[in-house]
């Protein structure tokens, strides 16, 4: 047997849910940024910053750096 309170208080929760589901939006409220072009890694006209990393490994234990 369903409690006829718990039956109201899901019935409460469910039109919560529907009343933010069913909002209009003013848009006079919001701020449009349209998104940035994606550069493409092949093209040679961007500006592009790189760097190198390179590890060196040696069995040696007199040359390595301490």
């Amino acid at each position: 047997m369903i409690d006829p309170t718990g039956r109201a208080d899901k019935q409460r929760q469910k039109e919560k849910v529907r009343r933010r589901m069913h909002v209009t939006v003013d848009m006079d409220n919001y701020e449009y940024i349209p998104a940035k072009k994606v550069s493409s890694f092949y093209d040679n006209d961007a500006y592009q910053r790189v760097a190198v990393y390179v590890r060196v490994s040696t069995d040696d234990q007199n040359t390595a750096v301490a």
